[in-house]
């Protein structure tokens, strides 16, 4: 092993200015004569979990930045109980109960529906039921809920 981390070192000073801007995929490069598929999957994996996207759509330096953080000493990779749908089933129960408003969860929007004005009055939701309401908040992409 300390041969491929010495390889991949040496070969990554021509990368590193690319790595940091460009694909994670780019790590596989490193060192093409060590390659082998558990860690071809494991920087995929490790891609994903950061970007949702595979290694080629995720930005390298997050990648490499999680790589040295699972390497230093007593670091442990953690999971919710539950998955990351139990974080947010929580987090929307909470403010639901703090602030009494109704958060829904599974509950894609069709539109968002304005008035003449542009004042927000509710949402149509996925089903075709309408949500009456003055505020929105969208956990939706920016682009997402401005098309809708």
């Amino acid at each position: 092993l300390l041969p491929a981390i010495a390889s991949a070192s040496f070969k990554a000073r021509r990368f590193v200015p690319d790595l940091l801007t460009g694909a994670s995929s780019m790590l596989f490069d490193l060192a093409p004569d060590t390659r082998n598929e558990f860690l071809d999957r494991w920087i995929d994996y490790l891609a994903f979990a950061l970007s949702g996207l595979p290694a080629d759509g995720t930005v390298g330096a997050a990648v490499a930045y999680t790589l040295g953080d699972l390497h230093r000493p007593n670091s442990v990779l953690d999971y919710p109980v539950g998955g990351s749908g139990a974080v947010c089933e929580a987090l929307a129960a909470s403010v639901s109960e703090k602030s009494g408003c109704d958060v829904r969860t599974r509950s894609p929007v069709d539109e968002i529906l304005v008035d003449e004005r542009g004042k927000v009055e509710g949402v149509r939701l996925g089903d075709g039921s309408v949500v009456k309401c003055g505020t929105v908040v969208s956990n939706a992409d920016t682009w997402t809920t401005a098309a809708k």
